[in-house]
């Protein structure tokens, strides 16, 4: 059988061709999309708030779309239009990655609720997506580790959350004991039964995983 290729004009038209199409086939009304920003297009600026997105949109079977930083591109404007959500937009990135006025153009496009999750730094962020994507129903048995410095872990570390289930959290090489997740292990140890780093011991050290594996533990550890 012949591949399909998905392309378009521009960077926005794919993503929302897969949201489309993904759409379609599981036949079902939506409740909520996931937004994030398309970029600059350069893989090592931005890229964490869309891979948390995917990993979100993965775990909880939530199509994604992109946005520009200053506005709603056409393609994407129509998708979701098509689309249709009921419930809410959930928006992955700061007000430099989607500004306001962006939210805004969502919210007056569908007349719905945005919800945005964003923080200082990508660990912060990616812990508050894993709680949000958990309480919405995702697996939370598995949770996958890999490096907020780059993005190829990352970005295979999705892969699986979408097949196997699961969330993503990203850590910082240079923070060896990153005290936010290790919050996050133990609200969730009842229910997590595996982490699993992605990536070599450069991108997460041996002491991360340590503190990790500490919080692993449970409410006392």
């Amino acid at each position: 059988r012949a591949a399909e290729p998905i392309a378009g004009g521009d960077r926005y038209a794919p993503p929302a061709a897969v949201a489309d199409g993904g759409a379609a086939a599981a036949g079902a009304a939506l409740d909520r999309v996931a937004i994030a920003a398309g970029g600059s297009g350069d893989a090592a600026e931005g890229w964490t708030d869309a891979i948390l997105a995917s990993a979100y949109g993965a775990g909880t079977a939530v199509p994604l779309v992109l946005v520009a930083a200053d506005a709603v591109p056409d393609a994407t404007a129509e998708v979701l239009t098509r689309l249709a959500p009921t419930d809410y937009l959930t928006l992955v990135g700061d007000g430099a990655a989607i500004t306001a006025e962006t939210e805004q153009q969502l919210r007056d496009l569908l007349d719905i609720e945005t919800i945005r999750l964003a923080s200082d730094t990508p660990t912060i962020t990616s812990v508050m997506v894993a709680d949000f994507a958990l309480r919405e129903g995702a697996d939370a048995s598995s949770v996958w580790v890999a490096t907020a410095s780059q993005f190829p872990d990352a970005l295979a570390a999705t892969a699986a959350v979408g097949s196997t289930g699961g969330v993503l959290l990203l850590v910082d090489p240079d923070d060896p004991n990153p005290e936010v997740v290790r919050r996050f292990l133990r609200r969730w140890f009842t229910a997590v039964e595996s982490v699993t780093r992605v990536g070599g011991p450069a991108a997460v050290p041996a002491t991360t995983e340590d503190a990790l594996s500490a919080g692993f533990g449970g409410p006392g550890s």
